[in-house]
């Protein structure tokens, strides 16, 4: 739950005076990502759904009691505590995974990357990896402030914070790493594309 509401969740209180509620909300174009959310959270809370025809895109509100309040804030300090113990953190990093995880084939040989503004995540996850065996690279695409193309009209704008990328790209390393996280993965496109990097590898050997 907090690997993937730190990855891709928006989580808060209403603005009512003594709210007894956290909502947890997504909005996807995937149906994985609905019944990811439907999985996790129907059983402690109300869920709607609602699917915008124009866009084919679904809106996912969870309203949950106060005992998710661990869910609200995406700072170290929120996270951290999954730091402590090896099965937490390997929870805490499928959960991100499944809402920023990218595992590809190209050229012919197994990949997997993160893309994301969380720099604290990835910088941990980094050591987290290397003092697990795992090789893996993490190195900073752009800068706050630097200039992107944002539409098909060659407009401008600037990127709002860091983008940040970590990449496993070493058979052996990524095997394990797939070997680790495998039984948690929820999401079935992130399941089904580590199964086939996996296939891969070993069809490598």
């Amino acid at each position: 739950m907090h690997g993937l509401a730190v990855g891709d969740l928006n989580v808060y209180l209403p603005n009512s005076p003594g709210t007894e509620t956290v909502v947890v909300r997504c909005h996807t174009t995937r149906l994985d990502q609905v019944a990811i959310m439907k999985e996790l959270f129907s059983e402690y809370g109300g869920i709607k759904v609602s699917h915008n025809q124009r866009t084919n895109s679904y809106h996912v509100n969870c309203f949950l009691n106060r005992s998710f309040d661990f869910l609200l804030g995406k700072s170290v300090d929120c996270w951290g505590w999954v730091r402590e113990k090896y099965p937490t953190s390997v929870a805490f990093i499928t959960g991100y995974i499944d809402a920023e995880g990218n595992y590809t084939i190209n050229q012919g040989r197994a990949r997997f990357a993160i893309t994301s503004y969380d720099a604290d995540v990835l910088s941990w996850l980094s050591g987290w990896l290397s003092r697990n065996g795992i090789e893996n690279k993490i190195r900073r695409l752009h800068r706050k402030g630097e200039k992107r193309k944002s539409d098909k009209y060659h407009n401008y704008s600037v990127w709002n914070e860091d983008l940040w990328r970590l990449n496993i790209n070493y058979k052996d390393s990524l095997y394990r790493f797939i070997e680790i996280t495998f039984p948690y993965i929820r999401h079935e496109k992130r399941k089904m594309d580590a199964f086939l990097c996996k296939r891969n590898i070993e069809s490598r050997i």
